[in-house]
Parts: C-alpha cells; sequence; structure tokens
C-alpha cells in the first residue's frame, strides 16, 4: 500500500475518516524542475541536466521523459512536455492513455513501463497475459536487478535512483550482446 494512502485507511478504521474524507491517494508535485527545453544538439546543457539529475530527491514527468527520450531515442527532439508525451505515446512507451501532470512526481511504474517496451521484455506469465504495465514491467526489472528488490510500480523515482537504473539497463545491453539501437521511427 503506498504510504499516503496508509494514514486515511488507519483513520477510517478508527472511526475518524469523515475529517479525512477529502484526503487523496497523490503524489507530490514539484517545482522549480530542470531545464529540458533546449536544443537536443546542444551537449552542454545535456550534460549539464544529466549532471543534475542526481541531485533531485524525486524527478518530475517531465524531467524523466526528457531523460527516457534521450536515452531510448537518442535525443528528446520535443520542445516540451506534450510533445514528450505525444512522442513517448507513438513509440509505445507510454500507454495511450497517459495524463499525468508535468510536475507530478514520476513513478517507478512510469520508467519501467518504457524500459520494457525498450527491452522488448515478455516478462512471467502475468505480463505476458495482460502485456505490458507499469506494475508487471517493474517486478519484471525487479527480477532483473535492475530495480532495487522493494520497488513498486507507485514509488516516486529519485534523481539518482534514475540514472543508477538507466546505467544498470546500459549493462544488461552489454551482457545481453548487441541488437539495442535506439528506437526507430519506423518501429
Amino acid at each position: 500500500m503506498h504510504r499516503s494512502c496508509a494514514i486515511p485507511l488507519i483513520c477510517a478504521l478508527l472511526g475518524i475518516g469523515p475529517a479525512l474524507a477529502m484526503s487523496s491517494c497523490t503524489r507530490t508535485l514539484v517545482s522549480g524542475g530542470l531545464d529540458t527545453a533546449y536544443n537536443p544538439q546542444d551537449i552542454t546543457r545535456d550534460v549539464a541536466f544529466w549532471h543534475r539529475l542526481p541531485e533531485r530527491s524525486a524527478i518530475t514527468n517531465d524531467e524523466g521523459l526528457h531523460g527516457l527520450l534521450g536515452f531510448i531515442l537518442g535525443e528528446d527532439t520535443a520542445s516540451d512536455y506534450q510533445g514528450r508525451v505525444r512522442l513517448a505515446i507513438e513509440k509505445e512507451l507510454l500507454p495511450a492513455g497517459f495524463n499525468e501532470p508535468v510536475n507530478a512526481t514520476m513513478t517507478k511504474g512510469t520508467v519501467s513501463y518504457a524500459l520494457a517496451r525498450y527491452l522488448d521484455l515478455k516478462g512471467g506469465v502475468m505480463m505476458r497475459l495482460s502485456g505490458n504495465s507499469g506494475r508487471y514491467a517493474t517486478r519484471e526489472l525487479t527480477y532483473l536487478g535492475i530495480f532495487p528488490e522493494s520497488s513498486t510500480d507507485n514509488q516516486s523515482i529519485s534523481g539518482l535512483d534514475f540514472v543508477g537504473v538507466v546505467s544498470k539497463v546500459q549493462d544488461y545491453i552489454a551482457v545481453r550482446g548487441t541488437g539495442f539501437e535506439p528506437l526507430q521511427k519506423d518501429r
């Protein structure tokens, strides 16, 4: 159970639920994110983005998509968050119904969904039956050692964890062999 959901549940069980009836299980909204609206050919700003990312206690959807698109596609050609979402949905790196705020913290499930697509992971029985989902993709990436054992799909991901996951995916690709190129437009 997500930690922010536990308090209303406990209070409801203790009979003080009406006082928290307006409470909901939402992720944190972050202000003051990293600059993601730079030209993809500006290597200095791209290095600065990746250098500052580990300092973030939680990354936003915008920062995470910028990083994922840069890593998976070779560069982030979108100029804003809406463009990133459209591009990621088009490349099947996000589910078609993805509708998260730009400044909401990115979840491990969102990262896992994109990486499972990129790595063409088939997963276990449930992932094979139901298809790619944040939940089963996170479980598969945890099984592969890319995410820590305690990972769940609804947890926010920090910048340091994000960079670590990208590094572990690079290691996974190197060990598994060749054939992993940035996703092509025709795919």
